[in-house]
């Protein structure tokens, strides 16, 4: 799975560098931007198949764009996701009692799409979802993890600007297809210049 994701990354960006050469060879005239923005948030999940735990947890993103002043921009985007944790203390089983925490956290890895509209800005990605399930009893601690697709779906609002920065609230769709679950965040978020030319 490794060599698959390592794969993609290279497309990515071998895409990537070759849409940013045949734009700066095609308009000259235009500003051409990097822009960075990061984001934190409250998380809430929709699954399916109601499964134990809490749904709810922090979030957080980091997203690069690239921005050559047309409505459609193109970037990456990393997240951190807290999906599930189950907490329970003097928990009776045939080998005696036990203390009990289990997680379910993502890091998605997406190609995101952009479109701006004055204010207002719609994204959509796709990419995988690095999974990670941790789980501690009798002092011991066993770790799983595992790949699934991943979409997202998010709308934008800036609501303050700052010469080329941007103070944002957004609300984000992930879909982890394999889980059958959808967590929406509510997110604020910074985008600021990283790069013109």
């Amino acid at each position: 799975m490794n060599i698959i994701l390592n794969r993609m990354l290279h497309v990515i960006i071998f895409v990537l560098l070759n849409t940013l050469h045949l734009y700066s060879n095609e308009n000259k005239d235009n500003d051409f931007r990097i822009n960075s923005e990061l984001g934190i948030g409250y998380s809430t999940g929709i699954e399916l198949h109601k499964q134990e735990g809490n749904l709810k947890g922090l979030t957080s993103y980091l997203r690069v764009m690239w921005k050559p002043q047309h409505r459609l921009n193109l970037g990456l985007e990393i997240d951190y996701l807290k999906i599930r944790e189950i907490d329970k203390k003097n928990v009776n089983t045939e080998f005696g009692k036990t203390d009990f925490n289990s997680t379910l956290s993502a890091i998605p890895i997406l190609l995101v799409f952009n479109m701006e509209f004055n204010n207002l800005q719609i994204y959509t990605g796709v990419g995988v979802s690095y999974m990670m399930s941790e789980l501690t009893a009798y002092n011991q601690k066993i770790i799983n993890t595992n790949i699934n697709y991943n979409l997202m779906i998010s709308g934008k609002y800036i609501i303050k600007k700052f010469n080329e920065n941007n103070l944002s609230l957004e609300v984000k769709s992930n879909i982890i297809t394999k889980l059958d679950l959808m967590l929406i965040n509510f997110n604020i978020n910074y985008e600021f210049n990283l790069y013109k030319w």
